[in-house]
């Protein structure tokens, strides 16, 4: 595992032990400051023993069916996000390993922009909007069909052959991009901050006459919705650190494997880089 990685994995988990903590602690805040002061009257809810029991069970119940709901089309997406990313990845490196088979101009050629791809995509997932196309990949990938384009045309045979797995990684890509560009529709996420709030909420409502097991139970199920909340927001941002983050470390290995083949043969990088300089394609 690369540094980067987990350096932010430690930010992330650093963050959700952050976010757990205070809940517990103003959660802890409001139930003692409602049980002191009697917010709740307990002679109130002995009256309602019976129904209170039930409203919470079915309130827990419709929140547990439509975040599980959520949860299932948003782990859809992170499987369809996942294929996109390994298909495209396996699809450059078969392009990389066919390319063997061209004049040493045009396999270099060829390496060269698929490595000049993989670094600008590497280097944009660090922007800050991150669901956004970047131009500079854009235009990468344009280079790597133009050479495709070109080497095809005076090599038909292999040529053809070797653009197919660049058609593929391109459509990888666009299902890439479409898929986590989705969100959860701004009325779901509402609905479900507000279902968690009632959730929380209702908790105060368990009828035990011991506080203290009155605390744990509330708490527990408190706890247990805004961890669901929590993971929703996660799997809505699967390119930012988190637990289901669409790691890089797969181009960043395909990159750097490129790159000392590239060295071995001795690539002159900063020729090539001032070419596409000059050419108009700024890194």
């Amino acid at each position: 595992m690369s540094s980067y990685k987990i350096l932010f994995a430690d930010m992330y988990v650093k963050s959700i032990i952050i976010k757990l903590i205070l809940f517990v602690v103003a959660f802890t805040i409001l139930f003692w400051t409602v049980k002191i002061n009697n917010v709740l009257p307990r002679s109130s809810l002995n009256a309602d023993m019976q129904s209170i029991p039930v409203l919470l069970g079915l309130g827990n119940f419709l929140f547990s069916i439509i975040s599980g709901f959520v949860i299932q089309q948003q782990w859809r997406k992170w499987d369809i996000l996942m294929d996109a990313s390994r298909g495209e990845v396996s699809m450059l490196r078969q392009l990389y390993i066919v390319a063997h088979h061209f004049p040493v101009k045009e396999r270099n050629a060829i390496r060269f922009h698929i490595y000049r791809y993989l670094d600008m995509l590497i280097k944009s997932r660090q922007s800050k909007n991150l669901h956004l196309r970047s131009k500079k990949v854009d235009e990468a990938l344009i280079r790597i069909e133009d050479t495709m384009f070109s080497v095809s045309k005076r090599y038909p045979d292999i040529g053809n052959f070797a653009f197919t797995h660049l058609t593929r990684a391109m459509e990888y890509r666009e299902t890439k991009l479409q898929s986590s560009s989705h969100r959860l529709p701004m009325a779901i996420r509402v609905f479900l901050f507000f279902a968690t709030g009632t959730v929380i909420v209702g908790s105060l409502f368990l009828p035990f006459v011991n506080l203290y097991y009155n605390y744990y139970f509330a708490l527990v199920a408190a706890s247990i919705a805004f961890g669901i909340l929590l993971i929703v927001d996660d799997f809505d941002h699967p390119l930012q650190p988190g637990i289901y983050y669409l790691s890089a470390d797969a181009y960043k290995s395909l990159r750097d494997e490129i790159r000392s083949k590239l060295e071995y043969y001795a690539f002159d990088f900063n020729k090539a880089e001032a070419r596409e300089l000059t050419n108009g394609h700024a890194a």
